[in-house]
């Protein structure tokens, strides 16, 4: 049935056609209640009378309305207008991907719209929902960038709605699209489009997120390539190439990073058992590829040229690296995020929660502009850390709080997970000078608001607002707010604070480019404000994530101890500062007891903070009092419950203390939170060859190349342990190749002299991370370095290093 413009839709009027797909037509209409305009989607007759389809599809509706997110377009309702059934969607402006790609896109932007894809479906699948048609005729990228996912879900509902026939084919949903190969006949057949199913899909099997992971993939080689990945005269023929066609990667451009290639693999795997598990791992992933892309206009420009360094919750792992060994080579050295919590049954419930314990949920940024995020997340870990300076109060750890940022979590399922009584949830809006802060304190016992406040204020009084949500809070949870002066640390004008918050959330992105900017926005809030102590802080974390990394120590580790002690200086209390001061005094100045003095005050002013128990427990196991640090990373455990950081930190103590079967049992807990967060080494790779399993120990290391892409020391070590020493060369000659090239820290190259039996050149490489600082010249405390261990240069290495008296 065709509609007429000025035809009436329930509140909904018809201004104009749209297109037609296998849902049915398609109109541009007008919300008269609400005056917007929408996209109306007109449900075909056979479907609409069909009573158990039709509920179907209400019922995956009402969940996908629910999603709000912001890159899946909107389903606003359904509409019941006589004879006719209509769906009312977001109209979304732009261009389909389809037309944006036009033979291929540069690495930035290809990238940054496969993120946001990633994002969408992983929104979706967490909600239960599965989109069975991903293709670039159903992502709209608008023209300030944001990319919108259409249809979710609408496949299968879809499916036998033309029975015995092809679906229409030409645009639909709210823009001119074109189909591709659609394929949707009855309920238990194939339903989607030939070139983007799942080889599973194209079998007519059962479909789950695995399905969406296959066909993301094919997108993202698509935007790379400029050429689709499966293609045919027929859909026959498509099907087919889907079925027995291996991926051509060799057309991948030149330009496209090794790890965004191993990601590719892993989504097109055929087997959906191998396949890439959970799609929020190729977001983490593709954001360490190019964070700083920007998609304003969609214009062509060339790939940055600076690499990943670390992931944004493991973001102080070059010091845990240091402290145990891990051999990090600059330019390949990742650590791939996916957050997937653990099972709710491994967390106590939220009832069994301690009353004084709260997680301050990321705040969500209602402005209007993806680029002030950095103010809404700066909002929320300052108001985290005014809390936890609050005595008798538990913080949950920033990393696991922003587990659910984008989610709208239940507070009940967040106090079970975080084993926290109270949530604090809220939203930030910028416009102008004028600033809109709401604030809700939520029971996760019964999910009854305690506490809730809206603030209309000037946006130079943030402070304010940010002392009042403190307060109210304070408040509310029967505490006392300590009498500490909350401004020690603040900026003394808006604009200092402001520039910060940008340096801050660079920093955050983990990339050399994005540390470097980090700095330079830390230097100007300092020029507007020389005594702002969080500035000093945060200059000193960049410096001392670049040290050992991507900059020799020597040259960056200095800059990072005069910040902090300026930081300190300026204010006692900041615990970000004490803590980094305490690490570069442990890897750097190798001073043991002047660090482990700074971690205590550091955990004095802040018992809360999951970073500082966590480094501590690093530095006391690399310094062999393994039960001391073991309980620190325990602390840091209940501190963290959704981090594979501090999981990972104790299976690093027990492998240091050589109890290699705990540690195969740690590393099972590690995995459950993230089965790839590791660096170029895994420990469970060292347990296993040091219980001899050779056969395990390459393969766990063979996992960590093909993430990374770059040298992996540990496989190295292991491959000359077995004998295969022609490979563990191979990797040895990797290494000094990479040398020549850039700074790479000293003691991996040793490692793999060491465990060749080279002892004289292993020595010349101890000597050159010992003149360059190198804080990994503490993993002369692992069994890799056995083999030197009864030489005297070794231990007098080990005594001028503070490890040994």
């Amino acid at each position: 049935m065709s509609l007429t413009v000025g035809t009436r839709v329930g509140v909904y009027e018809v201004t104009g056609p749209l297109g037609a797909g296998g849902m049915g037509e398609v109109y541009r209409a007008h919300d008269t209640k609400l005056k917007r305009d929408v996209a109306l989607k007109i449900l075909p007759e056979a479907f609409a009378r069909d009573p158990d389809r039709l509920a179907r599809f209400e019922r995956e509706a009402r969940v996908l309305a629910s999603l709000n997110h912001p890159n899946i377009a909107q389903i606003f309702g359904l509409e019941d207008s006589g004879d006719l059934r209509a769906l009312a969607m977001e109209l979304v402006p732009g261009r389909t991907l389809d037309e944006v790609i036009r033979g291929g896109l540069p690495l930035e932007e290809a990238i940054a719209i496969a993120r946001q894809i990633a994002d969408a479906l992983e929104a979706a699948h967490e909600a239960g929902i599965v989109h069975r048609d991903l293709k670039p005729a159903n992502v709209k990228v608008r023209d300030d960038g944001v990319v919108k996912v259409l249809d979710f879900g609408l496949a299968k509902a879809a499916a036998g709605a033309e029975s015995g026939s092809d679906p229409p084919r030409g645009p639909v949903s709210g823009d001119a699209r074109t189909m591709t190969s659609p394929v949707m006949t009855q309920a238990g057949s194939i339903f989607g489009t030939a070139a983007y199913m799942s080889p599973e899909q194209a079998r007519g099997r059962a479909v789950d997120k695995r399905s969406d992971i296959w066909a993301f993939g094919v997108v993202l080689y698509e935007m790379l390539t400029g050429r689709k990945l499966f293609a045919g005269e027929s859909v026959s023929d498509t099907i087919a190439a889907v079925l027995t066609r291996e991926p051509d990667f060799e057309k991948l451009p030149a330009a496209v990073p090794a790890h965004v290639r191993a990601l590719l693999g892993r989504c097109l795997e055929r087997d959906p058992k191998r396949r890439l598990r959970d799609i929020g791992e190729a977001r983490h992933q593709l954001g360490e590829a190019v964070p700083s892309a920007s998609l304003a206009g969609v214009s062509a420009r060339p790939a940055p040229s600076s690499a990943p360094v670390h992931p944004p919750r493991g973001r102080r792992l070059v010091w845990l690296a240091a402290a145990v060994g891990i051999a990090l080579a600059a330019t390949a050295a990742f650590l791939w995020q996916r957050r997937q919590p653990p099972p709710v049954q491994q967390v106590p419930a939220a009832s069994q929660a301690p009353v004084q314990s709260i997680a301050v949920l990321p705040f969500v940024n209602q402005s209007g502009s993806p680029d002030d995020e950095y103010f809404s997340d700066g909002m929320t870990d300052e108001l985290a850390s005014a809390l936890m300076k609050v005595p008798g109060l538990r913080v949950a750890a920033r990393s696991s709080a922003f587990t659910f940022k984008g989610k709208g979590a239940d507070a009940r399922d967040v106090g079970a997970k975080l084993h926290v009584a109270s949530v604090l949830e809220g939203t930030v809006r910028r416009a102008g000078s004028k600033l809109r802060v709401t604030g809700q304190l939520v029971n996760t016992t019964d999910g009854l608001a305690i506490w809730s406040e809206r603030y209309e204020r000037e946006a130079k009084d943030v402070f304010k607002v940010q002392d009042d949500i403190t307060g109210a809070i304070v408040a509310a949870l029967r505490l006392t707010l300590s009498a500490s002066a909350p401004a020690a640390g603040r900026a003394g004008n808006a604009e200092a604070h402001d520039l910060y918050l940008r340096g801050r959330f660079l920093m955050f992105k983990q990339t050399e480019e994005g540390l470097r900017k980090g700095l330079d926005y830390f230097a100007q809030a300092l020029a507007k404000d020389p005594n702002y102590a969080p500035a000093y802080a945060g200059t000193s974390f960049a410096w001392a994530w670049l040290a050992d990394l991507v900059l020799p120590p020597r040259e960056a580790e200095p800059k990072a101890k005069a910040a902090a002690l300026k930081a300190l200086e300026l204010d006692s209390s900041n615990a970000e500062a004490r803590s980094m001061l305490a690490v570069i005094l442990f890897f750097y100045d190798w001073d043991p007891a002047a660090s482990e003095e700074e971690f205590r005050r550091a955990l004095q002013v802040n018992p809360n903070s999951m970073d500082a128990h966590n480094l501590y427990a690093s530095t006391l196991c690399a310094s062999k009092r393994w039960d001391d640090g073991l309980v620190e990373a325990e602390r840091a455990i209940a501190l963290d419950p959704l981090s594979p950081y501090p999981s990972w930190t104790r299976e690093a103590c027990l492998c240091l203390a050589r109890r290699y079967d705990e540690v195969l049992a740690q590393h099972k807990k590690t995995e459950e939170l993230d089965p790839n967060f590791f660096s170029l080494d895994s420990w469970a790779g060292v347990a296993y060859r040091e219980k001899k399993m050779y056969a395990e120990a390459a393969a766990e290391y063979e996992h960590v190349r093909q993430v990374n892409g770059g040298p992996v020391a540990g496989l190295a070590v292991t491959y000359a342990q077995m004998g295969r020493t022609a490979e563990a060369r191979m990797i040895l000659q990797e290494f000094l190749a990479l040398a020549r090239r850039r700074y790479v820290s000293p003691d991996q190259v040793a490692m793999i002299y060491a465990s060749l039996g080279e002892k004289e050149k292993a020595f010349v490489w101890l000597d050159k991370a010992y003149e360059a600082r190198s804080g990994m010249g503490t993993v002369l405390v692992s069994a890799a370095y056995d083999p030197l261990r009864a030489d005297p240069r070794f231990t007098a290495l080990m005594r001028k290093m503070g490890l040994e008296k």
